[in-house]
């Protein structure tokens, strides 16, 4: 029986892969996960059987239930292993006891993380949008001089977001790491041949997917 893990990494996988929306085949799910065409078969059919997934001929692609489901699992991750670097769990259990009840991550984005409404929903269409698995995204404080991201999503209130987009930080952007200071301090970035310098808490929300070149 697969794990809870194998069902939302096979998902992520299909979306992934899926970038135009017409399906993937058995053997390229299998290639990328690594697993054997068996057991990928296996959970292919666990998938369809809970609505994650569909089959259209040898093809399988998303369900919008799946895409719900790979929405939950970005926001969680994102909150849990980026935003508190792996004490989200604990820190939401914390909160669960301290309130009586149990806060759903967007709600928790919203009021521990100050994201609005409209913030928080662009957000999430970022990370629906994303186009790639997202334990592969590291906030840009973690790349070292010379590494490449490219941009997945920003975690920022609705004025940084609009700064940054002015300046071109924008999902599917580039950005190539050159400067670093110690003890947290500014770096510098350049992106379609500009230099930007960035303050170390602007560039801990902005999040990347490392890159082979700019």
């Amino acid at each position: 029986m697969p794990t809870s893990e194998e069902l939302r990494e096979l998902l992520e996988i299909v979306a992934s892969l899926d970038h135009e929306r017409k399906g993937v085949s058995l053997s390229d799910i299998a290639t990328r996960s690594g697993w054997s065409l068996d057991k990928t078969l296996e959970i292919l059919k666990d998938c369809v059987e809970l609505g994650f997934i569909e089959q259209h001929n040898s093809l399988f692609r998303v369900t919008q239930k799946g895409a719900n489901e790979i929405l939950a699992h970005r926001a969680e991750y994102l909150h849990d292993h980026l935003l508190h670097r792996g004490r989200g769990r604990l820190l939401r259990l914390l909160e669960r006891l301290r309130i009586g009840t149990k806060e759903e991550v967007t709600q928790h984005l919203s009021t521990r993380h100050g994201l609005d409404k409209e913030t928080t929903n662009a957000l999430h269409q970022s990370l629906l949008e994303y186009k790639g698995q997202v334990e592969e995204v590291v906030p840009l404080t973690d790349l070292k001089c010379g590494e490449v991201g490219e941009v997945a999503f920003v975690v920022a209130g609705r004025g940084l977001l609009a700064r940054l987009a002015a300046m071109g930080i924008v999902p599917k952007v580039k950005v190539t790491v050159l400067r670093t200071a110690p003890l947290h301090g500014p770096i510098e970035v350049a992106l379609r041949g500009v230099s930007i310098i960035l303050g170390y808490g602007v560039a801990s929300k902005i999040y990347v997917r490392r890159s082979s070149n700019a």
